[in-house]
C-alpha cells in the first residue's frame, strides 16, 4: 500500500499493519485494565479507618467462614454481631467484626468434626468501647456459595463457605428483622484486643495500588514500543526530488 504525501511517498506493510494494530488495541486495554484496579485498590484503602466504637458484641448472632487452615489446622474465621450504640442509646444497627481464627472442634476420636461449630460466648453482654479497623467491603461476582442456617431459640449461626456482607444482610433480616446489618463495610480487632480469639495473618499475595500503576505503565511501554517498531519495519519512506516525480522514460521500439 502506497502514500503520496507532497515529495514524500510511504510504502506501508499491510502485514505489519495488522499486527501492531492488535497488538497496540491489546497492550492500551491492559493498560486500562490495570488503571483501574490501582484506582479501585485505592479507594478502598482510602475507606479504611481505625475508629473507637461503642456497642454490645452479640451472643446470639455468629457467622463461621469456613476452610481456613492455620497451623496444618481446619478452621473457621468467627465474625460476631456488634450492635452500635449512637447518642447513648442502643440503635437497631449492627456491624460484623471479625474476631479472627478458632480451631475446628474434634469428635471423642479426637478427629475434627464439621457436624457442630465451635461455641463463642462473652461473660457479659454490657456495653463495651473497643477500638477497631473499619474495613470497606468489595462485592463479589461470586456470592456466598454454601451456607448452613441454625436457628435455636434466639441463636442464629451461619456457616458459610466465604463473606459476603449483601447475602448474610438478607439472611439476618429474614430472621431477625428487628436489625439492620451494614453491609458496606465490616469491622477488625486489633491484635491485642480482649475480645480478639487467634489473630489471622496478614495475605502476602495482596498486590499494594502502586503495583498495578507501575503494570499500566509497562503495558503503555509495550504499546509505543510496537509503534516504534511499526514505524521502523513497517513503513519504508521514499523522498524524490520535482525533477525524479517530473522525469519519465520512455519507451518506444528501435528502427
Amino acid at each position: 500500500m502506497n502514500i503520496n504525501v507532497s515529495r514524500c511517498t510511504i510504502q506501508c506493510n499491510l502485514w505489519w499493519l495488522i499486527v501492531s494494530i492488535l497488538a497496540m488495541y491489546l497492550f492500551h486495554s491492559l493498560g486500562m485494565w490495570q488503571l483501574q484496579r490501582y484506582e479501585a485498590k485505592k479507594n478502598w484503602l482510602d475507606q479504611q479507618s481505625e475508629i473507637e466504637l461503642k456497642g454490645v458484641l452479640l451472643n446470639n448472632f455468629t457467622l463461621y467462614i469456613d476452610n481456613k487452615i492455620m497451623h496444618q489446622k481446619p478452621g473457621y474465621e468467627v465474625f460476631q454481631a456488634f450492635q452500635l450504640i449512637k447518642k447513648n442509646h442502643l440503635s437497631t444497627e449492627v456491624a460484623l467484626i471479625s474476631r479472627g481464627w478458632i480451631e475446628q472442634p474434634k469428635n471423642a476420636q479426637q478427629h475434627h468434626d464439621r457436624s457442630y461449630l465451635p461455641q463463642i460466648s462473652l461473660s457479659s453482654q454490657e456495653p463495651i468501647q473497643i477500638k477497631t479497623q473499619k474495613i470497606a467491603f468489595i462485592p463479589t461476582k461470586y456470592g456466598i456459595t454454601h451456607f448452613e442456617i441454625n436457628k435455636k431459640n434466639t441463636e442464629l449461626t451461619i456457616r458459610a463457605s466465604r463473606l459476603d456482607l449483601v447475602e448474610v444482610q438478607k439472611i439476618l433480616n429474614k430472621q431477625a428483622n428487628q436489625l439492620k446489618l451494614i453491609a458496606s463495610y465490616y469491622l477488625t480487632l486489633p491484635k491485642n484486643s480482649a475480645y480478639q480469639l487467634t489473630p489471622l495473618p496478614e495475605t502476602s499475595t495482596w498486590l499494594h495500588p502502586h503495583k498495578h500503576l507501575g503494570y499500566a505503565l509497562q503495558w503503555f511501554a509495550f504499546e509505543l514500543i510496537t509503534l516504534f517498531l511499526f514505524i521502523r519495519f513497517g513503513l519504508c519512506f521514499e523522498v524524490k526530488t520535482p525533477e525524479q516525480k517530473s522525469s519519465k522514460l520512455k519507451t518506444g521500439k528501435l528502427d
